[in-house]
C-alpha cells in the first residue's frame, strides 16, 4: 500500500491543485502544433505568460497594444477568446497564475513607475489586489507564485529601495507585507525566482552580486532568511533563474549557465539536502538559453522551455532519468523569445511566446497527438471542493462510479481517512485532520483518479 501511495505521490502536479485525472499520453503522433487559428492569440502584443485553469482550459496574460494594457484570453478549444484589456500599463515581463483558493486568474507586473501591481480578473474585469504600486520603490526582475499550503500570492523582486538586494511580499488578505527583512540577501540580486516546498516554506534562487553566480535562499519563520546549501551555488555567471520543486522533495534550479563572459548553455542543478548537483550533463542545451521555465509536468516528468539563442527561437527539453533530450525538433517555432511554459491536466506541454517575424505577436503551441485529444475529449471529470478546505471537502463523482472508494493519505503515504462512494455528490469531514497537503486517491471501475488537497 505504501509502495503505491509513494508512486501516486511522485505523479502528482505540484503547481496546481489539478481537479482531473493525470492519465497518460498516447506515445504515438508526436508534434508541436499550433493551438487556435495559426496559434496566434493576438497581434500587437508581447510578454506572455500561460497557464491553466480550474476548467482545464489554457489562458495567457500579456502587454496589449502600444498603450501596454494588461491582457488575457482563454482558448475555448477552437478559437481564442480575448477576456480583458485594461489599464494600467505594463513595462515589462508579465506573469499568470491561478489562485488555489478562488480559482482566479492573477496577473503580476511591473508598471511604468515601475513598481509592481498584481491583478485578478473577477469573469468581467481586472480588479487590484491590494493596491496599485505596493513595492517600496522601483522593482525589477519580479517573480511571482501562490503558496500551495495557505493559498496566498508572494512577488519577490529587486528592491532599488535596499540597494537592489531581494525582497519578498505576500498578500495577506487586506495587504501586501515583507516576508521577513526587505533587502535580505546578502548582494544585488537578478533574475529571481521564487518556489515553495510541499509545506509552504518560501525557496527564492538569483544571480547574487557583479559575479552574477547563482544563489537560492529560503524563510523560515522566526529565523529569516537563510542560504539553501553554498552561499553560490553556479561556478560561474547564470542567467534566467527558474527554481521548482517536484510533488514532495528538494529544490531543482535552471540557469543559462556561463561558459565564458560573452556565451553559454543551459544548466540544471537540485538540492541533496547538504550540496547542489548538476541533473544530467551541465551546459546541455545547443546554445545560450534565454526566458528560462523549468518545471515537473503532471505525470511527474522535469521538462524545461527556454528561447534557443542561436535560432532565436523556442525550445522545449525533457530528462528522461540520465540525461536532457530534445521534445520535438531544437527550433519548435522560426523566431521567439519570451517564451513560457505551462501543463495541460492530462500533462501536454503548451508553450507561448512572443513572435516577431512580421509583426510583435503572442502565439501559442502544444507538443500533442491526435490520439491525445480524443482521448481527453472523452475523459470523465471528477471535481473536489473547495481547496485548500477546513471542516469538509465535496467529491462530485459521475453516476457511473459505482461502489468507488476514497482514500487520504498524507505525505508520507499513510492513510488517514478512507470511505465508500456510491456516485453523485459526497461531504467528506476533514475537521479532524491536522493542517498539512493530503493525498486523494479514488478508485473504481473506471480506474483511478489522484489529486491533491490543502487542509488549512
Amino acid at each position: 500500500m505504501k509502495h503505491l501511495a509513494l508512486i501516486m505521490i511522485i505523479i502528482i502536479p505540484m503547481l496546481a491543485f489539478s481537479q482531473h485525472d493525470m492519465s497518460p499520453l498516447s506515445p504515438l503522433n508526436y508534434s508541436w502544433k499550433l493551438v487556435g487559428n495559426n496559434g496566434e492569440v493576438l497581434s500587437g502584443a508581447e510578454y506572455p505568460s500561460i497557464a491553466f485553469g480550474p476548467d482545464s482550459l489554457a489562458y495567457v496574460g500579456f502587454c496589449s497594444d502600444a498603450r501596454g494594457n494588461a491582457a488575457l484570453s482563454k482558448f475555448d478549444g477552437n478559437h481564442w477568446i480575448n477576456l480583458v484589456s485594461g489599464p494600467p500599463f505594463i513595462n515589462a515581463y508579465n506573469i499568470l497564475r491561478f489562485s488555489p483558493v478562488d480559482n482566479l486568474p492573477y496577473m503580476a507586473f511591473t508598471d511604468v513607475w515601475p513598481q509592481v501591481t498584481v491583478l485578478k480578473y473577477n469573469g468581467s474585469g481586472w480588479s487590484v489586489v491590494g493596491s496599485e504600486d505596493f513595492t517600496p520603490g522601483e522593482a525589477g526582475y519580479l517573480s511571482f507564485e501562490f503558496n500551495p499550503v495557505d493559498g496566498k500570492p508572494y512577488v519577490c523582486f529587486r528592491d532599488e529601495s535596499h540597494s537592489g538586494k531581494a525582497s519578498v511580499m505576500k498578500f495577506d488578505g487586506s495587504s501586501w507585507v515583507m516576508v521577513g527583512n526587505p533587502g535580505f540577501s546578502p548582494l544585488p540580486v537578478y533574475f529571481t525566482s521564487i518556489a515553495f516546498d510541499v509545506t509552504g516554506i518560501p525557496y527564492v534562487a538569483f544571480s547574487l552580486g557583479d559575479s552574477l553566480r547563482a544563489a537560492v535562499m529560503r524563510f523560515i519563520p522566526d529565523l529569516g532568511w537563510s542560504s539553501v546549501g553554498d552561499t553560490m551555488i553556479s561556478p560561474g555567471w547564470a542567467y534566467y533563474l527558474s527554481l521548482t520543486f517536484p510533488p514532495a522533495g528538494q529544490p531543482y534550479v535552471a540557469y543559462d549557465d556561463e561558459i565564458d563572459k560573452y556565451d553559454g548553455k543551459l544548466s540544471v542543478q537540485t538540492f541533496d539536502g547538504t550540496s547542489w548537483n548538476y541533473v544530467g550533463s551541465r551546459w546541455f542545451s545547443h546554445s545560450d538559453s534565454y526566458y528560462t521555465t523549468l518545471r515537473f509536468s503532471p505525470l511527474g516528468d522535469l521538462y524545461v522551455s527556454f528561447s534557443d539563442m542561436d535560432y532565436w527561437c523556442p525550445s522545449l527539453m525533457k530528462y528522461n532519468g540520465s540525461g536532457w533530450v530534445q521534445v520535438g525538433s531544437t527550433c519548435i517555432y522560426d523566431e521567439g523569445k519570451y517564451t513560457s511554459l505551462a501543463f495541460s491536466p492530462a500533462g501536454v506541454p503548451y508553450i507561448t511566446f512572443q513572435n516577431s517575424l512580421n509583426v510583435e505577436n503572442v502565439m501559442a503551441m502544444k507538443y500533442d497527438s491526435v490520439l491525445v485529444g480524443a482521448n481527453q475529449a472523452k475523459m470523465q471529470k471528477i471535481y473536489i471542493y473547495p481547496n485548500p478546505a477546513t471542516d469538509q471537502i465535496i467529491l462530485d463523482i459521475p453516476a457511473d462510479w459505482q461502489r468507488a472508494s476514497v482514500s487520504i493519505m498524507n505525505l508520507y503515504a499513510d492513510e488517514v481517512l478512507r470511505y465508500k462512494l456510491q456516485g453523485g455528490m459526497t461531504s467528506i469531514a476533514i475537521s479532524s485532520l491536522p493542517k498539512a497537503v493530503y493525498i486523494i486517491k479514488i478508485s473504481g471501475e473506471k480506474g483511478e483518479r489522484v489529486f491533491r488537497m490543502v487542509k488549512q
